[in-house]
């Protein structure tokens, strides 16, 4: 699953190519690879036509967003981004919400927030394995006969915890705040 946002009003920094608008299904199969190429360097070239992140990656950056953001997003707008039901920001947020997070990157901390981030992860516990509920047994059923132990614990029982699948990084914070600036409003999709 991951959380798609199209900008609104987007500024264009280079032309669209004419392949792009055509709709990619329609494309021969031996096009398609030169058509998402060129679809990936315009939206590079380009960055408030789309931004993408996959839930693990959008939960955290979200999260710190509406951390830092709440005076300009409201309560709905918190929430509705925590899923991806097109719920539309405005041009006038968006540019808020930039100059917050510009202004915060430029200042550090981001990359503190990281790091807080990070050492908040490392000092979690373990938890109970998910797979042989923490008797670090193979399961029944397991049809690797050389196996002796659970596959995921390695036989210790525990594992990290869930939350250490969700990165906080600051090039994901620098790269939707490039897209904010240039989005002119956008569609969490």
């Amino acid at each position: 699953m991951g959380f798609d946002l199209y900008g609104a009003k987007p500024i264009e920094r280079t032309e669209k190519p004419e392949m792009l608008e055509q709709n990619w299904q329609d494309i021969s199969e031996d096009d398609r690879e030169e058509y998402w190429k060129i679809n990936s360097d315009y939206e590079k070239s380009n960055p408030g036509v789309y931004f993408r992140n996959n839930v693990w990656y959008w939960r955290p950056l979200w999260a710190y967003v509406c951390k830092v953001c709440y005076e300009v997003i409201n309560e709905d707008d918190m929430d509705a981004g925590t899923h991806n039901g097109g719920v539309k920001i405005s041009m006038k947020k968006a540019r808020k919400m930039y100059k917050i997070l510009e202004t915060l990157i430029d200042a550090g901390e981001v990359q503190k927030e990281e790091e807080r981030y990070k050492k908040s992860l490392e000092d979690m516990p373990l938890e109970t394995c998910s797979v042989c509920d923490g008797s670090g047994k193979k399961r029944p059923g397991d049809s690797d006969p050389k196996r002796k132990k659970c596959w995921k614990c390695e036989g210790t029982g525990e594992q990290e915890n869930w939350m250490t699948s969700y990165p906080f990084i600051e090039k994901n914070v620098v790269e939707f705040s490039h897209f904010l600036r240039d989005c002119g409003g956008f569609r969490i999709c």
